[in-house]
């Protein structure tokens, strides 16, 4: 299944359901889960320099090194790279160019051979860079060294190269799956997730899931789990695997982890523990260090409540009390 196909599935999905948690009218206007912001893609690169092949990496990004152009000049690099099928924008007519500047407001007190040198002179290099890139992910060529250097050092460390090793794992009677799309359903709602990597030993009859992720404050990784419920995000996932069968019912799931790769190069990649759950309940709510923690089921109450009402201005409990915030 593609990226594109998987986001056009209509499932619930975890980043919009816990969304629930903090305010109802954030699950409606969200997004499917294809973040495209930088760190988001940069992490999405990470993932892939683990555990793909060069040649998938070719395919999937474009390392660019032309130095990115002001905001109104690439408001016009856009608008002509959409319009024109010619790779330099040199051999672009320059009455089209021109048009292009007229569009986006850019140099509107210029004179026309003006607009049109600036152009050729500030944009062209990046220009035939978004040609040459389409249909593939931007990334510069400082976040292509970083991240492949993340991934080599991980792929070097004794503790944590077993994770990506499946010749190995499966010399010791183990499975690792990598990005496993998950399509299954809970309650009465179809539901979908991805996971980075799930290990299962078949020897000792369990499975767990590994989240990976990049952080600028590894050091303090742990402490930003509950705060951006990390946990919600892997146990959802530790539901989908038992839902969609990935092992057989008398194989334990066991409590997940996170792979956490530091941007800053201060720690080396480390596994961190998610906050367990009692008698490892994976959609119950849960108490961590005196404070409780809404969790899948309480989630799925919501958006079965503001689904059924459509009521969607504020939290089910304001609704349900009759204490409405302006009375």
């Amino acid at each position: 299944m593609t990226t594109k196909e998987y986001r056009a599935l209509d499932a619930v999905n975890q980043s919009r359901l816990k969304l629930l948690l903090q305010h109802p009218s954030r699950y409606l206007s969200s997004q499917d889960d294809g973040e495209t912001r930088d760190h988001f893609l940069f992490g999405q690169f990470v993932e892939d320099a683990l555990i793909q092949s060069d040649e998938y990496l070719d395919n999937k990004y474009y390392v660019t090194k032309a130095e990115a152009p002001t905001d109104s000049i690439l408001k016009v690099l856009k608008l002509l790279s959409q319009q024109s099928s010619i790779d330099y924008i040199d051999e672009i007519d320059a009455d089209i160019v021109l048009q292009a500047c007229r569009v986006c407001g850019y140099g509107k007190s210029w004179k026309d051979e003006t607009c049109i040198a600036k152009i050729h002179e500030l944009g062209s290099d990046y220009y035939s860079e978004m040609k040459k890139s389409e249909g593939k992910i931007r990334l510069g060529q400082a976040n292509y060294d970083l991240g492949m250097k993340l991934a080599t050092e991980a792929l070097s460390s004794p503790s944590i190269s077993p994770l990506f090793n499946q010749k190995a794992a499966k010399e010791n009677n183990c499975e690792i799956l990598f990005k496993k799309i998950l399509e299954f359903n809970y309650r009465i709602w179809p539901c979908k997730g991805e996971i980075d990597l799930f290990y299962i030993d078949h020897g000792k009859k369990t499975a767990r899931v590994f989240d990976i992720k990049t952080s600028a404050q590894a050091m303090f990784f742990q402490s930003t789990i509950l705060k951006y419920r990390y946990d919600f995000q892997v146990y959802f996932y530790s539901l989908g695997a038992i839902a969609s069968q990935l092992v057989p019912p008398d194989y334990t799931i066991l409590p997940p982890k996170f792979i956490v790769l530091d941007t800053r190069g201060e720690l080396p990649t480390t596994v961190w523990d998610c906050p367990a759950h009692i008698d490892n309940r994976i959609p119950a709510d849960f108490e961590y260090n005196g404070r409780m923690y809404e969790g899948i089921d309480s989630a799925f109450t919501r958006l079965h409540f503001h689904q059924s009402m459509d009521m969607w201005d504020y939290p089910m409990e304001y609704y349900n009390s009759g204490a409405m915030p302006w009375t």
